[in-house]
């Protein structure tokens, strides 16, 4: 099985302390951003992350996640 603590988990627009404490305690790679990002640094971050959490709804899929992990 893959390596939790090679899986990066990115945490944008000031999501819930918790949730990044969750995510350490099961040993994921967290990196917490307080505000959003562009949609260039967003494709810039995705191609090394697996999980990405935000606080509001907004076409990432379409843009960003066919951008990413090629």
């Amino acid at each position: 099985s893959f390596p939790k603590s090679k899986i990066k988990v990115l945490l944008l627009e000031g999501i819930h302390a918790g949730a990044a404490a969750a995510f350490r305690k099961e040993g994921f790679t967290v990196e917490e951003l307080k505000g959003s990002l562009s949609k260039e640094e967003l494709v810039e971050k995705m191609k090394d992350v697996y999980v990405l959490g935000i606080r509001f709804l907004f076409c990432v899929f379409l843009f960003v996640l066919p951008l990413t992990h090629t």
